[in-house]
């Protein structure tokens, strides 16, 4: 409520500030842009909201970040994690792609980009973010936990298998617990050639 307040505060001044007549000319006040420790400030404040479990105050706020620096891929990055965690996919893609736009070479945001799409059921595109984000990040436990599944669910069990024995070499508790999601086809496949360790 407080971070919401103060852009209601702060967009009163602007306006109040926006024109001013002096001698019967009109003058327009152009306010500096904001500089980074400003908008540093109000993205933590929005994140601390979040993790109060003040969702509407943290999207208001990383709405407001974004509308003082667009490029600000963190904002994005954090609206995408809420979209997907109510279930948004789309809506999660679309602020990952503009997260990823700012900041292409960032495993992290690659890798959500990527479990946004494959929960979207655009697991072709998904894989391509995926990819890149264990290219960028070869020890990127998550990203190769995602591009696990993503060659899952696009019917590629080498693939699939590959990437798991990766996953197992980076974090064992990982790979078990992937292996008890993953359809009994993939593990079918990993006990067929003996591969398979007994967890």
């Amino acid at each position: 409520m407080r971070i919401a307040r103060r852009f209601i505060v702060h967009g009163i001044l602007l306006l109040m500030a926006a024109t001013l007549v002096g001698e019967g000319l009109w003058f327009v006040y152009e306010p500096a842009p904001p500089s980074d420790h400003f908008v540093e400030f109000y993205f933590n404040e929005s994140r601390e909201a979040q993790l109060a479990g003040d969702l509407p105050t943290a999207i208001a706020g990383y709405e407001g970040v974004l509308k003082l620096e667009p490029s600000f891929a963190a904002a994005h990055h954090e609206l995408c994690l809420i979209a997907l965690g109510r279930g948004e996919f789309e809506r999660a893609v679309a602020r990952c792609a503009e997260a990823v736009r700012h900041e292409p070479d960032d495993a992290n945001l690659l890798n959500s980009h990527g479990s946004a799409l494959m929960q979207a059921g655009r697991v072709e595109e998904a894989i391509g973010h995926l990819e890149r984000a264990v290219s960028l990040d070869p020890s990127f436990v998550s990203a190769w936990y995602n591009l696990t599944g993503a060659y899952h669910l696009r019917g590629s069990p080498e693939l699939a298998e590959n990437a798991l024995r990766q996953l197992e070499r980076l974090d064992p508790n990982a790979s078990i617990q992937l292996r008890r999601q993953l359809r009994p086809e993939v593990e079918r496949t990993l006990r067929d050639r003996g591969e398979t360790s007994d967890h």
